[in-house]
């Protein structure tokens, strides 16, 4: 990469590690998790974060 006309960094391939995993592979490794209350997940994020700590509406 460069940036400035200086070089920053310079690619170095990353060993054949594939990035695409065929829908088939994909769903049999979910096909064993436990289900999950979605419900009971959005509350569990909403009790650990504050959803509006960013609001610029906020008075």
């Amino acid at each position: 990469m460069i940036r400035d006309d200086r070089q920053m960094t310079e690619p170095v391939p990353t060993g054949g590690q594939r990035t695409f995993v065929p829908t088939d592979e994909f769903l049999e490794l979910g096909r064993n998790l436990p289900q999950m209350d979605e419900s009971a997940f959005r509350a569990s994020l909403d009790d650990m974060t504050d959803p509006y700590q960013d609001d610029p509406y906020s008075r």
